[in-house]
């Protein structure tokens, strides 16, 4: 029997997709406001912008992408005058949010990050097996530390992440993971995954049909995704979701999922639209949030970038607000629109002697020739915008 680890957090975090629905609000919609009109400073301005318009840890020896990187420019408040008309007119606002997702199609984003665990809770064991199972489950606790990679081509993506630093692991100062180099790729057809040990080589690999993405902060921190979705974020759903204008320098939306979060994105008008703040509020019978602040605003090809972010998920109980993993990233590159970001680079080229198993459903041929074989898996589930049943809950400072 195959025995597996499966890695946990100290408090088990609540997942659910973000779009389900769009919750009301008292919004005007975009044929009611006067073109030119600016919003008084310190009185919001709505508007409902429904026209139709149409996502592991890696070695950086993976993927080799040679060609330099313009040096970014760095400025605290950037400014722009297709900014000062956007704040002036709504659909000149969803116009720009829908060419930085546009633009954002082909990206390739290189950071380092610490991730910083809890203590363990009074009873928890580090290691624990249940009863029956063929797997252990492993409680992080202290810090992490990672050099990562996130690529993006549509609807192809590529998380790579190799593990740098281990301080504090409940296991003792010895311990160190299966795998210290995680590559996983997703596409609409397959899902790959390569284990690599700290010497670089293959532990093992996995072809499977498509999955849920991931949560990486960086797909949050660009206002690609929002915690616990499986799809990206699109024009058409952009469109869809009530933008509020609560005074000259911000942009808010937000929508509801099946599960009744809501979530709720912060853009910076002067820079350049990017988003400045994430939060995912939970409803009622929950406390977890989940929220992500960015900084260190740039430009990078014409548009301006975070460079630096911080995705903390908290319990917000009556008399107490206990931390569960706070993330800090540091941008070390952008790249914007690269000619050679192309679909080669998202299936995994497996290492010689990769134990490779394949869990394709209509696999029919060697697992060594999956990878690059087109299957009949259905797509991924597509988010639906509905109407909400109630107003937006009114998010914790």
């Amino acid at each position: 029997m195959m025995h597996k680890s499966v890695v946990v957090s100290a408090v088990m975090l609540v997942l659910s997709g973000c779009g389900g629905q769009a919750p009301s609000s008292p919004a005007v919609p975009a044929g009611n406001t006067q073109p030119g009109a600016a919003p008084a400073r310190g009185a919001a301005a709505t508007a409902s912008v429904a026209a139709p318009v149409a996502p592991a840890r890696g070695a950086a020896a993976t993927v080799s992408v040679a060609a330099p990187v313009a040096p970014a420019r760095s400025t605290s408040r950037p400014s722009s005058s297709a900014a000062t008309k956007a704040a002036q007119d709504p659909q000149e606002v969803l116009r720009i949010l829908q060419e930085r997702l546009r633009r954002l199609d082909n990206v390739i984003v290189e950071y380092d990050a610490k991730v910083t665990y809890p203590k363990l809770l009074p009873g928890e064991a580090p290691m624990t097996r249940p009863q029956g199972a063929n797997f252990t489950i492993i409680r992080v606790t202290g810090v992490r530390g990672y050099v990562k990679k996130y690529m993006r081509l549509g609807d192809r993506t590529r998380y790579e992440e190799t593990i740098t630093l281990i301080e504090g692991a409940a296991q003792g100062p010895d311990w160190r993971p299966e795998t210290d180099t995680d590559i996983t790729t997703y596409t609409p057809t397959q899902t790959e995954y390569l284990g690599l040990d700290k010497d670089g080589k293959p532990v093992r690999g996995t072809i499977s049909d498509p999955r849920p993405l991931p949560n990486p902060e960086i797909e949050i921190a660009l206002g690609l995704r929002c915690h616990g979705q499986t799809d990206v974020l699109t024009s058409q759903i952009l469109a869809a979701m009530p933008m509020v204008l609560p005074d000259d320098d911000h942009v808010v939306i937000h929508a509801n999922d099946n599960e009744n979060y809501t979530h709720e994105w912060t853009f910076l008008r002067s820079a350049g639209y990017a988003l400045e703040r994430y939060h995912r509020i939970p409803p009622p019978d929950s406390a977890v949030h989940h929220e992500v602040v960015c900084g260190d605003f740039r430009e990078v090809d014409g548009m301006i970038m975070p460079y630096s972010m911080t995705l903390t998920a908290t319990t917000r109980l009556p008399n107490e607000v206990r931390t569960n993993m706070t993330v800090e990233a540091t941008i070390k590159a952008y790249q914007i629109g690269r000619p050679d970001n192309s679909p080669e680079l998202y299936n995994i080229k497996w290492p010689n002697g990769t134990p490779l198993l394949n869990r394709l459903q209509s696999a029919s041929q060697p697992a060594s020739q999956a990878a690059s074989a087109p299957t009949s898996s259905p797509a991924m589930q597509t988010i639906q915008i509905r109407p909400s049943p109630g107003p937006v809950p009114k998010a914790t400072p």
